[in-house]
């Protein structure tokens, strides 16, 4: 292992291990953390830690007992790799990392970094496997480690699918919502098309029944009533237009009501296509470029954000102004209906014959017999092409439904799919997971109880959470709940077993683990945790090399290590012997 440079205050360490176990001691601000990280590094990458490295020059020989390889790392340059038996060498961080996973048999690289840090125990309480992981990711580290790959990679392979589902029955409602929204403008058009419609095959029939010289004679002698109607009749089109529009408003306000902004930006985008390819746009990957601020439809940054603004300003007007279009459209509809009502009372009754907006236009025009002949032939005209549209409406409106029906279906359909996936994720690899997990558990507790000695603690592993029972109350094993010591002593306790079961039953090619700062908080009163502590890191010294840091340097003796010669790690701020053996 050569480490030339790691940060700015650290200058080198250079020694070959050959396998061997080794300590670092050294008092606090020497460098032993940025150590612990530079080996990290120095095998996986920057990725693999948890710190910003602005200055990074590293090399590192290591073997699997099969390959002996050479990984150079260095500061913003690609890394290489050199296959040592064969001669062959890699570059880049993409296949360096793949041939890395490879070697070290680590078929998910999602999970990689919590694999690998499941080999060691950092100075950093935050920074340890059971505080960092989530339940998930702690339950599928401690199943990584016992064997059934077959069991974690069917789960991954139904949860993957089930995320697709998702994706695709959300792209099925989007696309339903859209066709829901057309079938509402075709109805608002077509409703009022419908008014005039009726209001001229009234004249029509009329005329064609030889009634409208009725019509005439009953509106020429019946003045008042007559102006009354068409006062009436005025002031129902100025409210139905008034109806209209507020309709429409009404339709537009519905596309935003109480609705998250990343559905709305995802439906109103969902009807583009790509000018150059005609592809329609990929909605899946909006809520990444929300969050990253870049352009929702291209993906580009120093994107100013204003569509998400504008549609944001929309639902919060929607918000505001629903309730107040939907009184306003009951109000509107109550005084049309008023209005008609009135209409209809002195057709009936009075005239005895009906009368609408469109006759009395038409009479108003109409000088005698041949211009009503001449209004007759143009508005049957106009009668045809409403026909015509609303056959078309019609078969457009059927064709919709058909398409909205169809995505209903398809959207129940993956909803049940969904739901086998999930209840079969959750009673079959559940138990199957459970039987694991009650294995690793037990190893667990003989190592942790050895700790412990004499108290008669154990842990728990709940849906993916570490307890600790003390025999008097369960705690969740965080700080917060139980002592900084009691906490340290459990997260060494989970590193050893996931060593001794990953050498046990041969799951990943790796052969060491890595532990900093080992008595830090830990007390040595009335129980013997300093010497529990020792006699299993001794006992771990036997299959393992270990990297073992502390501030103690009489930790090195204890561990009953055979003594080779001292080397130096070289930092700006002090230099500390480190005992390597």
């Amino acid at each position: 292992m050569d480490i030339k440079k790691f940060g700015t205050e650290y200058e080198r360490l250079e020694k070959t291990l050959e396998g061997k176990s080794f300590f670092v001691q050294g008092t606090n601000s020497t460098g032993k953390t940025t150590t612990f990280d530079a080996i990290i590094y120095a095998i996986f990458g920057s990725e693999f830690i948890d710190r910003s490295v602005k200055i990074a020059e590293t090399r590192v020989w290591l073997s699997n007992g099969e390959t002996s390889f050479k990984v150079e790392r260095r500061y913003n340059t690609e890394p290489k790799m050199k296959i040592l038996n064969i001669g062959k060498e890699i570059k880049g961080s993409k296949q360096v990392n793949q041939k890395l996973f490879e070697l070290f048999n680590i078929p998910n690289q999602n999970y990689a970094k919590i694999i690998i840090d499941a080999f060691r125990v950092p100075q950093n309480d935050e920074k340890s496997l059971i505080t960092s992981c989530s339940q998930k990711q702690l339950e599928y580290v401690i199943t990584s480690f016992l064997s059934c790959p077959e069991v974690i990679e069917e789960r991954q392979t139904i949860e993957k699918n089930i995320s697709y589902l998702h994706l695709k029955q959300e792209a099925l409602e989007i696309r339903k919502n859209n066709l829901v929204g057309d079938l509402k403008d075709f109805d608002l058009k077509e409703l009022r098309n419908k008014n005039h419609y009726t209001e001229v095959k009234e004249f029509i029939d009329q005329f064609e029944l030889g009634k409208i010289d009725k019509t005439v004679s009953a509106l020429e002698e019946n003045e008042d009533i007559a102006q009354k109607i068409k006062n009436l009749v005025s002031l129902k089109t100025s409210k139905s237009e008034e109806l209209f529009r507020n309709a429409r408003e009404l339709n537009d306000k519905k596309e935003y009501y109480n609705r998250e902004l990343l559905d709305v930006i995802k439906q109103t985008l969902s009807v583009l296509v790509c000018p150059v390819c005609s592809k329609e746009i990929d909605v899946t990957k909006i809520v990444n470029r929300k969050r990253m601020s870049k352009c929702p439809f291209c993906g580009q940054d120093h994107y100013d954000g204003k569509l998400y603004e504008l549609l944001e300003k929309e639902i919060l007007e929607s918000n505001v102004k629903m309730r107040e279009l939907i009184e306003k459209d009951e109000e509107i509809k109550y005084e049309v209906k008023r209005i008609s009502s009135e209409i209809n009372v002195l057709n009936d009754e009075k005239l005895h014959v009906k009368v609408n907006a469109v006759i009395l236009r038409i009479l108003e025009n109409a000088k005698d017999k041949r211009n009503l002949k001449e209004e007759y032939e143009k508005y049957n005209s106009i009668l045809k092409k409403y026909e015509d549209e609303f056959e078309k409406i019609r078969i457009f409106k059927h064709e919709v439904s058909n398409e909205i029906d169809q995505a209903e279906n398809e959207i129940k359909r993956i909803s049940e799919d969904i739901q086998k996936s999930i209840t079969y994720r959750n009673d079959v690899l559940e138990n199957k997971s459970k039987e694991k997990i009650d294995e690793f558990t037990k190893k667990l507790n003989d190592i942790y109880s050895k700790i412990v000695y004499p108290l008669p603690y154990k842990l728990l592993l709940n849906n993916g959470s570490m307890l600790l029972d003390n025999g008097n109350s369960i705690k969740s094993c965080s700080v917060e709940e139980i002592g900084f010591s009691d906490k340290r002593l459990v997260d060494i306790a989970l590193w050893a077993t996931i060593l001794k079961i990953n050498k046990e039953k041969n799951v990943h090619n790796i052969n060491f683990g890595m532990i900093d700062d080992i008595f830090e908080n830990i007390d040595n009163n009335e129980i013997k945790r300093k010497d529990n502590l020792l006699a299993l890191l001794n006992d771990l010294n036997k299959d393992f090399q270990l990297i073992v840091f502390s501030i103690n340097k009489q930790i090195n003796e204890k561990l009953q290590l055979p003594q080779e010669k001292k080397f130096e790690i070289q930092t700006k701020i002090h230099e500390f012997p480190s005992r390597v053996v």
